[in-house]
């Protein structure tokens, strides 16, 4: 993973920046919404008949920076996100039908027990919860796990090294446009721009699925969007990216220091999501990345350029905010330090202590999906809505256990034994010389979203998920077909 392409992370930058442009330009216009919708999806459409690497780059991209999906969407409800994902489903039939070879490629690959496993608890859960809640309850729970129908797009897309360059180059030129988002947020807010812009850009941060928007004390604004996600990963994966490159170019090849822009900004923008689910995630796969350095001796020669470049990408994540406004210092810690009585926090112990006696009465068979609950939420936005305070929903805060209460004892095994699969490859990649840094990062990253899934629901949704599949089509052990049995750490 030594050539990255600058080109493509530019590109996937400003395509990205200019569809947020338009997006809001659009936010007030169904019929422009509608036309630009269209547009992208007919020029998707067309772009599978020439690879299906441009239709999955789109996706990727939508995935990376589109939070929930909802940049674009028709009246009736077709988000762009759900448009992508059927234009690369049907690409990726077409492909295999003019292709037969390619599905058995498919069928040979290492780790399809362990998607099969994975299928098979999916599919008891819906029919558990058919049997249990209303349809329409099933269906919304259970929607979000129809990504893992994309492994096949990127097995096929990325098998290729060069395309799997392309891809890691995507990524860093979405998360940047992302972050780039979050840092202007932070300014015009924190500014006080003119009322009527800033509603406009309140309005269309919440409405169309970026994320959230929230005054804290001392003049500072926390700026939160479910693609910050994102921005955790590429963080986690900066210092091992940057030593693997640093150790494959020419001295006076200006092109490693750009990584640290796509680090620096990601940083700064997990900094400002003020989010402790990733910050605890983060900071604990950095601790185990440096442990990790120091303690394999195939590794520990690079120790002080990988702590350096951790050192140096998180005093710049910290340091940009703070050229914005001053306010972000005495809000940040009194972020860290509200571990009991915030409202956030009190409401996942208020929601745990209902889980727990609802796993025990189906510890095996769950409940199926659409099973919802009811706790005392302190969310002052729920407040709004809900004055007593009781909330009922079926979607739950504590990852983990809500495997655990939708799809039973298997549901947990099945997502555990996927993820102690793809971490044990990936352990074993470090190991070989080609594949060392890119293992490294990989690895972290799949431990830092299993922490932060403890916390917050994320390998139950197509963020989490996504990150799945592109671990799966990133990872390779050799030049050669890394998904051959033969040649499989798996």
């Amino acid at each position: 993973m030594s050539n990255l392409s600058w080109r493509t992370a530019s590109l996937a930058l400003f395509g990205t920046l200019v569809v947020y442009l338009i997006s809001f330009l659009g936010s007030r216009n169904t019929l422009a919404e509608i036309i630009w919708l269209s547009a992208i999806l007919i020029i998707t459409a067309f772009g599978r008949w020439r690879s299906l690497i441009f239709v999955t780059s789109l996706v990727v991209v939508e995935l990376v920076a589109g939070s929930l999906g909802r940049l674009f969407a028709f009246p009736s409800g077709l988000s762009l996100r759900e448009g992508l994902f059927a234009i690369a489903l049907l690409a990726t039939l077409l492909r295999l039908w003019r292709n037969p070879d390619e599905l058995a490629y498919l069928r040979q690959h290492i780790l399809k027990w362990p998607f099969l496993f994975l299928a098979a608890v999916i599919i008891w859960g819906i029919l558990r919860g058919l049997t249990l809640h209303p349809f329409r309850l099933v269906i919304a729970d259970a929607n979000a796990y129809g990504y893992f129908l994309l492994l096949p797009a990127f097995l096929l897309a990325y098998r290729e090294e060069k395309n799997r360059e392309l891809l890691f180059s995507t990524i860093l030129g979405a998360t940047t446009a992302a972050a780039l988002l979050t840092l202007f947020e932070l300014y015009i807010f924190t500014h006080g721009w003119n009322e009527p812009f800033l509603g406009a850009q309140y309005k269309w941060v919440r409405d169309f699925g970026l994320g959230e928007i929230t005054r804290a004390p001392g003049g500072f604004y926390r700026v939160f969007f479910q693609a910050h996600f994102w921005n955790f990963i590429v963080f986690i994966w900066s210092p091992a990216l940057i030593v693997s490159h640093l150790g494959n170019i020419r001295a006076n090849d200006s092109k490693v220091w750009w990584l640290f822009v796509p680090a620096a900004l990601s940083a700064a923008a997990l900094f400002v999501s003020f989010s402790r689910t990733f910050w605890l995630a983060a900071g604990l796969a950095a601790l185990l990345g440096l442990a990790i350095v120091i303690a394999r001796s195939d590794l520990r020669g690079a120790a002080f350029r990988y702590l350096g470049a951790l050192i140096f990408i998180s005093i710049l994540g910290v340091a940009v905010p703070f050229a914005i406004t001053r306010s972000v210092g005495g809000a940040a810690f009194s972020r860290a330090g509200a571990l009991a009585g915030e409202a956030a926090a009190d409401s996942r112990m208020n929601l745990l202590a209902v889980m727990a006696p609802v796993i025990r009465e189906h510890p095996i068979l769950g409940w199926g999906f659409g099973k919802e609950l009811t706790y005392i939420t302190k969310d002052p936005r729920l407040l709004a809505y809900f004055p007593d305070g009781r909330y009922t929903t079926y979607a739950f805060e504590w990852g983990w256990l809500d495997f655990w209460l939708k799809m039973g004892l298997g549901g947990m095994i099945a997502f555990l034994a996927l993820v102690l699969t793809l971490l044990r490859g990936l352990w074993r990649g470090i190991a070989v010389a080609d594949d060392r840094w890119l293992s490294l990062a990989l690895f972290l990253s799949l431990v830092g979203v299993s922490v932060a899934h403890l916390f917050s629901p994320w390998l139950n949704h197509p963020l989490g998920i996504g990150l799945v599949l592109l671990i799966v089509a990133l990872w390779q052990k050799t030049k050669s077909d890394p998904y051959i049995k033969k040649d499989s750490y798996f």
